[in-house]
């Protein structure tokens, strides 16, 4: 069961979708929350793995609002199947995340973001997997 408490945020919802959807994908790893630290152009959430941890960092103002909207269910998706294909040693990202490896081929990750066959993925696993979460939930 996810924390409904990260500190400064009360997440008792978003807590019950992350336990959905990573119990829906079959990821095996806990898989925390935390606020988002690295601010980026459009950039609402990213996954992270260190060591054996993976860690999904969300947007505060998501967290603040703690709201189950079509938008953060897709986005809880889209980065939990990120802790998928890492616990599946198909997506490797170096500690800077300079360099991506999917499926045995290096990336630069100066690649436009929406060309990264990954994301594509996972993008592609929003729409497969939104309407039986949003029934769970």
């Amino acid at each position: 069961m996810s924390d409904k408490y990260i500190p400064g945020f009360y997440i008792p919802n978003i807590s019950k979708l992350l336990d959905v959807v990573v119990n829906v994908l079959g990821v095996s790893s806990p898989v925390d929350v935390k606020p988002l630290r690295i601010k980026t152009l459009n950039a609402v959430g990213y996954t992270e793995k260190r060591k054996d941890k993976y860690t999904v960092f969300i947007d505060t103002n998501i967290l603040k609002a703690d709201e189950l909207s079509d938008p953060v269910i897709n986005l809880f998706i889209h980065e939990v199947w990120h802790v998928r294909q890492m616990e599946d040693g198909r997506l490797i990202n170096n500690d800077v995340y300079t360099v991506a490896i999917w499926e045995g081929v290096y990336y630069s990750m100066e690649m436009p973001h929406e060309k990264r066959p990954w994301e594509v993925e996972a993008r592609m696993m929003e729409g497969k997997y939104f309407s039986h979460i949003k029934e769970l939930i």
